[in-house]
C-alpha cells in the first residue's frame, strides 16, 4: 500500500494567509463619496455593483486565482510531501533441526548444521523493520531459544549458539508450539530448516490435512528449507561404555538409518584416537531401521573413546 505524508506538516499553518489574500482583494476596490445633482446615474452604479459582486470577481479575476495557486504551491513546498510504501508486519517462526543427522559432514568439510545456521542468518538479514522472528529448535524434543523479536543481532546470537544433538528428529512438538504462536496473526510465516530426516513427518502431514478440513483454527503451512545433498543418511544415536562385574569395559552403540534407502557399513571404536580393529562390527540397516551394537572387552582404562559408523 502506497501512502503519502509530509516531512514538515507545520508548514500548513501558512494556509491561514489564503483568506487574508482574498480579503485584501475585496478591500482593494474603493469608491469616493461625493454629492450629485441627479439620480440618473444610479443605473450605472447598480451595474458596477453587479460587476463587482463576489461571484463575478472570483470568476473574472484570474490574478486572484494565480496568487492563491502560487501560495498553495509554496505551502506544499515548505511541507515537503513524500510517498512511502507501508509494509505489513510479519511474524516469523523459524524451526531448526538439531538431530544427529545434522552433524553429517559434506562439502568443504562443513556440517549440515553449519549450513542450516548460515541459511537461518540469511533469513534474519531479510527481516524488514516491522518484522519479528521466533527461533525454535527440535530434535527428540522442541526448545524455544528466542521469543518474537526484531533485533537481528540477538537472533543471530541465538542461531550461532545452536549445535546438533545425538537424538532423532521429531517435529510434532515444534509444530504445535509454532502453530499456537501464529494464531490470529495477520501475516504469519513458518520456516523449517532440516535435512529431511524427520521420523514423524507422515503423521504430521495427516494432522495438517485433518485440521485444514475442520477449519476450526488457522493453519500456517510451513516452508521447508533443505540442507544436505545426499539422501543416504545415518546417525549414531547413543554410545555408552559400562563396566561388568569382572571389571571389563563394554561398549553399547545405537545407530539408525535416517535415509530412504538401505545402507551397509561397519561400526568401529577409536580408543585415544586409534581404531580398535578387532572390534569392528558390520551393520546392515533398512530405511528407518535402528540397530544396537555390543562391543565386549574394550582394552581401555583411561582416555577417550569414540565410535564411527562408516558407510560402505
Amino acid at each position: 500500500m502506497i501512502l503519502s505524508s509530509f516531512i514538515d506538516p507545520t508548514a500548513f499553518w501558512w494556509a491561514l494567509l489564503l483568506p487574508i489574500i482574498i480579503l485584501f482583494y475585496f478591500l482593494k476596490l474603493k469608491r469616493d463619496e461625493c454629492t450629485i445633482p441627479s439620480t440618473l446615474l444610479w443605473k450605472k452604479v447598480i451595474e458596477d455593483s453587479r460587476v463587482n459582486s463576489l461571484f463575478s470577481k472570483l470568476k473574472e479575476n484570474l490574478l486572484l486565482f494565480f496568487q492563491l495557486f502560487l501560495m498553495i504551491l509554496l505551502i506544499l513546498a515548505l511541507a515537503r510531501p513524500f510517498l512511502f510504501q507501508k509494509q505489513e508486519e510479519k511474524k516469523i517462526v523459524l524451526l531448526i533441526d538439531r538431530s544427529a543427522s545434522m552433524g553429517a559432514i559434506e562439502e568443504n568439510n562443513r556440517s549440515r548444521m553449519d549450513r542450516a545456521k548460515e541459511m537461518a542468518e540469511k533469513l534474519v538479514d531479510g527481516l524488514s523493520q516491522n518484522d519479528s522472528m521466533m527461533i525454535i529448535s527440535f530434535a527428540k524434543n522442541a526448545a524455544v531459544h528466542q521469543s518474537f523479536t526484531g533485533i537481528k543481532t540477538l537472533l543471530k546470537e541465538r542461531i550461532r549458539s545452536l549445535s546438533e544433538t545425538q537424538e532423532e528428529s521429531r517435529l510434532e512438538d515444534a509444530i504445535l508450539i509454532a502453530q499456537s504462536m501464529l494464531q490470529k496473526v495477520a501475516s504469519p510465516v513458518l520456516y523449517i530448516i532440516t535435512d529431511g530426516a524427520i521420523f514423524d513427518i507422515e503423521s504430521i502431514k495427516e494432522k495438517y490435512m485433518l485440521e485444514e478440513g475442520k477449519k476450526k483454527k488457522q493453519i500456517v503451512m510451513p516452508q521447508l528449507l533443505f540442507v544436505g545433498k545426499s539422501t543416504s543418511n545415518a546417525a549414531v544415536l547413543g554410545f555408552e561404555i559400562r563396566e561388568d562385574s569382572q571389571g571389563n569395559k563394554q561398549g553399547f552403540v545405537r545407530v539408525q538409518n535416517l535415509g530412504d534407502k538401505p545402507i551397509k557399513g561397519y561400526m568401529e571404536i577409536l580408543l585415544n584416537g586409534e581404531a580398535f580393529v578387532q572390534e569392528t562390527k558390520s551393520v546392515d540397516l533398512g530405511p528407518g531401521d535402528t540397530s544396537g551394537i555390543f562391543f565386549p572387552n574394550l582394552p581401555i582404562q583411561r582416555g577417550r573413546a569414540e565410535t564411527h559408523f562408516v558407510v560402505t
